[in-house]
């Protein structure tokens, strides 16, 4: 659509005779024939044809005004189409149109919203960003999020990828801080940085309905390998049983002893997958041999929250979790009682002290957030840190209802 110009001047010859008449009683009382025949009047008409003309060459912009302009906007490197050139009319035209896109995108960054557009634009690779002002988070003060720094912007960068806590490399980092270099301010020093990741680990206990199976029976271990599932070693041995089951294990594979010599829970922090082994009596050969089974309730769970706490595809709108939110309890909670197969979520309770224990487990304990009554509430998340969701099998205990 093109930009409709202004009317500089609307008067018409009418308008311009008109406004002469009423002025000749102020500058020239002794004139009183004001009639067309009067050779004043007859002047008058004239200056107001005259006057009519230049108004309408003031409300149109002729090619050399455009290519003036243009060429005024673009930089005197501006090359003007020639205007012997026969498509000179829809060069012009290309022209006009291209300078008033670029002067509508904005490339300056002073707001917030300036920073983090800019800074997403500057490489495809980036997923995510998100600009501090007054900060600066290159100061290596642990607190530095909070402190503050007038003067200072600090635009805090992720990008794609599949890993759980993605960071940007050097080089990425300084590509972004070299194309915001010459759009800020003169008086604003740029720190481009990589997302700080707040590790949370989450222990509950899932109580699964009456109709719910804890774990899927798989197939059978040689009793010889159960030295390497206490010693808690993936071995070659353990690897190839499961590779000939169709249950490739990889590289990220753990084991954890849940009962001495009798209960252990192996888990891929690839797959998310986790398989319980158990020693359990054959009835029928009267000995005694190592059971696998698929542990479905405790892979879904972990799943899950690991989902919702991801920082690119977390969230509850899936666009990766929001900077700065804490993760409340009650979300874990509603998460984990509307999955399938589950009847309720509650606390974990220690087996040694009988005490119930917290649902968050951080490594920096002023995080935790807890309510009037004393129960853990939230971890605090602080503007330019993201989750990683350090959720394993082995925090979730799953129990039966009685009677099934």
């Amino acid at each position: 659509m093109p930009i409709q110009l202004p009317n500089l001047d609307d008067r018409t010859y009418t308008d311009l005779v008109e406004e002469a008449r009423r002025l000749i009683p102020t500058y020239a009382p002794e004139w009183t024939n004001h009639n067309p025949s009067d050779p004043g009047i007859t002047l008058i008409e004239l200056f107001a044809s005259i006057t009519e003309m230049l108004l309408y060459r003031l409300n149109r912009v002729t090619d050399a005004n455009r290519l003036a302009f243009l060429k005024l906007l673009n930089g005197p490197s501006w090359e003007a189409p020639d205007q012997s050139d026969p498509l000179f009319k829809t060069k012009m035209a290309d022209a006009v149109r291209e300078t008033v896109s670029a002067f509508r995108e904005s490339n300056r960054a002073v707001t917030r919203e300036d920073f983090e557009r800019l800074a997403l634009k500057a490489d495809a690779t980036i997923a995510r960003t998100q600009c501090l002002p007054r900060r600066n988070l290159e100061s290596g003060n642990a607190r530095a999020g909070e402190i503050d720094e007038p003067g200072h912007v600090s635009v805090v960068i992720v990008p794609a990828g599949q890993e759980n806590t993605p960071q940007p490399t050097r080089e990425l980092m300084q590509k972004v801080a070299a194309d915001l270099e010459p759009r800020r301010l003169l008086t604003t020093r740029v720190h481009i940085v990589g997302p700080t990741y707040v590790t949370v680990r989450v222990r509950l206990t899932l109580v699964l309905k009456p109709d719910a199976i804890e774990d899927r029976f798989r197939f059978s271990l040689p009793s010889a390998v159960q030295a390497d599932l206490d010693g808690r070693t993936p071995s070659d041995e353990l690897r190839s049983r499961f590779d000939a089951a169709g249950m490739t294990l990889s590289p990220q594979t753990t084991i954890a002893v849940n009962t001495a010599q009798s209960r252990w829970l192996i888990t891929d922090g690839m797959t998310l997958r986790s398989y319980t082994v158990r020693k359990e009596v054959d009835s029928q050969a009267s000995r005694q041999q190592l059971n696998v089974y698929e542990d479905v309730g405790r892979d879904q769970a972990v799943k899950i929250l690991r989902q919702f706490m991801h920082p690119l595809s977390g969230g509850r709108d899936g666009q990766g979790w929001p900077f700065g939110r804490n993760v409340y309890v009650s979300d874990i909670y509603e998460l984990l009682d509307a999955s399938p197969g589950v009847d309720f979520v509650t606390k974990t309770v220690d087996p040694d002290t009988k005490k119930t224990l917290d649902e968050f487990i951080v490594g920096d304990r002023d995080r935790l957030q807890y309510n009037e009554a004393g129960d853990l509430s939230a971890v605090e998340i602080r503007a330019h840190e993201l989750v990683d969701a350090d959720v394993v099998p082995d925090d979730m205990t799953l129990v039966l209802p009685k009677g099934a």
